[in-house]
């Protein structure tokens, strides 16, 4: 039987200083954090110096959590080139950073644009960049891994999400076929549940061998049709047939709960959720 790993993502702690972070995940027995590097104020940002690196490894080695993730922010897929080529700057150094502290996997995104926007010259530079920013990590022992996140529209009682470049399947297979091996996913089923009419376990036999790691999340649906972070199990799913499909291609489940007034709480019953959810997989 493989060992499952248990961790958290970096965005629902976002509000939390690392060691602040670090204690909470070890209280919960979470074995990593993802580390968030420019992608909120509270982050390592990219013009950390070597102290404050050094100073990040040594928090993780004390908490005994695995520093073997990150995460950063980025969107490939706007109008402006520009946009991109920044980007590609950002991410870079962000690699760097990874380098250093032996990060073996960075979370990217592709963009956040509705997929029917990212056509022609658009959907071309993402790939670019894509390849640029995933080559560049394999030659500094980085993986680089695009979350299946779609776009999402913001309202005062919640979101709405809908199809990118980087959940839409025809969108998908092109950017297998054109990106490098290097080139991994992050796949997050509760981004693609929360797509009216996305099939799940399709897009995770898709990426399939790609899978670095997976997110663990829910969403919950609020009576006018918008929706709100919610923990495991918040929602009914058939979150056995998730898992089982997931556990074909990674045994490092990530939760994200991504509210961060309640990040503990939130956490917990996700962890525990997907304790008796595993129990029953295993059975």
């Amino acid at each position: 039987m493989k060992e499952i790993r248990i961790g958290a993502a970096a965005w629902g702690f976002r509000e939390l200083t690392l060691p602040q972070q670090l204690d909470l995940a070890r209280s919960l027995g979470l074995v990593s954090l993802e580390l968030g590097i420019a992608n909120s104020p509270a982050d390592v940002q990219t013009d950390a110096d070597v102290r404050l690196l050094e100073q990040v490894k040594k928090e993780y080695e004390a908490f005994g959590i695995s520093l073997d993730t990150a995460a950063t922010g980025n969107d490939f897929t706007l109008e402006d080139g520009n946009a991109a080529t920044e980007d590609i700057g950002k991410i870079k150094k962000v690699i760097n950073i990874c380098s250093f502290l032996g990060v073996e996997t960075l979370r990217i995104f592709a963009g956040f644009t509705p997929y029917r926007e990212v056509d022609g010259t658009r959907f071309s530079r993402m790939v670019d960049a894509l390849n640029m920013v995933a080559r560049y990590g394999k030659e500094h022992g980085v993986v680089t891994a695009m979350e299946t996140h779609g776009g999402v529209m913001a309202y005062p009682d919640g979101v709405v999400h809908f199809h990118s470049a980087a959940t839409e399947t025809g969108c998908l297979k092109r950017i297998l076929r054109e990106t490098d091996d290097s080139l991994k996913f992050v796949f997050d089923p509760a981004n693609l549940y929360a797509i009216a009419g996305c099939d799940v376990e399709e897009t995770a036999e898709l990426v399939g061998s790609r899978i670095a790691y997976a997110h663990i999340k829910d969403f919950v649906k609020l009576p006018g049709g918008h929706l709100k972070p919610g923990a495991i199990g918040d929602e009914k799913r058939d979150w056995k047939r998730t898992i089982e499909t997931v556990l074909k291609w990674t045994d490092t489940l990530m939760i994200e709960y991504e509210e961060p007034r309640d990040i503990e709480e939130g956490t917990r019953r996700s962890k525990q959720y997907l304790e008796t959810i595993l129990k029953e997989v295993w059975l």
